[in-house]
């Protein structure tokens, strides 16, 4: 009987820790297939990132300070989705846009965080970097505080 409980219990703890090991390796993978594309793309534009803005959700801002040049991907699942260049010169606004609702305690709660870029030469763009639907609602602030620390540092490159 104890053997048969034994191999019971192994075959339950395998079942359970397989799906988990496996979450993890492929968590593990994607993330070294992001950090490759974003490499090549930094090579590709002959960039030399000062500033990494790699912790907005989906959305990806590498910052050269020397170059003024802005790069925005949208990553999901470990595929570019979005890709833009931007000479900072050439920007005639960057501007981040906030929507709030107030909470039934009477708390201010960030809706979505929205990017507004818009070229000289161009349409404007905007990039959703939170939505409170999608986002996870404890990162709000944090996203918050990075695209303000991303446009001033934008808008003090401008000339």
């Amino acid at each position: 009987m104890s053997s048969n409980a034994t191999l019971v219990g192994i075959a339950l703890i395998l079942v359970i820790a397989i799906p988990i090991i496996y979450a993890i390796v492929k968590s593990k993978a994607s993330a070294r297939k992001t950090e490759k594309l974003t490499a090549s793309l930094i090579e590709q534009n002959q960039l030399n990132p000062t500033d990494l803005y790699d912790d907005l959700g989906n959305q990806n801002f590498i910052l050269d300070t020397n170059a003024k040049k802005l790069l925005h991907l949208e990553v999901l699942k470990s595929k570019i989705t979005q890709q833009h260049l931007w000479d900072i010169n050439n920007l005639k606004i960057i501007k981040a846009d906030y929507s709030h609702y107030t909470s039934p305690s009477n708390q201010s709660i960030i809706d979505k965080i929205i990017l507004n870029i818009s070229p000289k030469d161009g349409d404007k763009i905007t990039i959703e970097i939170y939505d409170e639907n999608t986002g996870n609602m404890s990162k709000a602030d944090d996203y918050k505080n990075a695209v303000e620390n991303l446009v001033s540092k934008v808008n003090s490159l401008r000339s």
